[in-house]
């Protein structure tokens, strides 16, 4: 199964416009001046994604908001853990002790990626016109495989938009990750298709 290129593009302007909503949320509530772009999207199956990767054996950082409605998934915001510390450093500054660092980085996480990912979702929701219910935002660490078969052990379809956050001229790169079944992936490209 195959997305069109015309149903790329508008499920790129949606998540686009969610991103362009968190920046400004996060800009307003942090002291930090946030940019974040959407430069590309691709939809992968687990195993050509891990395979794009090269990177099956690294330990990332990541935030899952799971959602539920007319085809329900999850989202991911993911960070290899050195843009993860990045991201935490120039958000909270250095003076962070050792012995509160993974407190501080979940909690900074999460709240990124609450924001974020609601904002992507929320866009998403409002184009096409139907209601999504979400969990709470949960940080976790793991390889890319465990993280996403944590969320889906049957037959999934990644929806991955390659993100940049710029912050204070420090680029640092993350990912969001739509994750959902074939079947829930079936329904949205009608959805999709019912706008174009």
């Amino acid at each position: 199964m195959q997305i069109s290129d015309r149903e790329i593009e508008i499920f790129q302007e949606m998540i686009n416009i969610g991103i362009g909503r968190a920046g400004a949320t996060l800009n307003q509530i942090l002291s930090t001046h946030i940019e974040l772009n959407v430069p590309h999207i691709s939809v992968l199956s687990l195993p050509d994604y891990l395979k794009q990767t090269k990177k099956e054996n690294e330990i990332f950082s990541a935030v899952e908001m799971g959602f539920d409605g007319p085809f329900p998934g999850a989202a991911h915001l993911i960070f290899s853990n050195k843009s993860a510390a990045q991201l935490v450093s120039a958000l909270v500054g250095d003076e962070v002790k050792n012995d509160e660092i993974d407190e501080i980085k979940s909690g900074t996480l999460s709240e990124i990626g609450n924001i974020l990912l609601n904002s992507v979702m929320g866009s998403i929701s409002n184009i096409l016109q139907d209601h999504f219910n979400y969990s709470v935002v949960e940080y976790m660490e793991g390889t890319l495989k465990n993280l996403i078969e944590r969320s889906f052990r049957e037959t999934t379809l990644l929806i991955i938009a390659e993100t940049n956050f710029y912050i204070q001229e420090m680029e640092i790169d993350g990912q969001i990750a739509i994750l959902m079944t074939l079947k829930s992936f079936e329904i949205m490209e009608k959805a999709i298709g019912k706008i174009i």
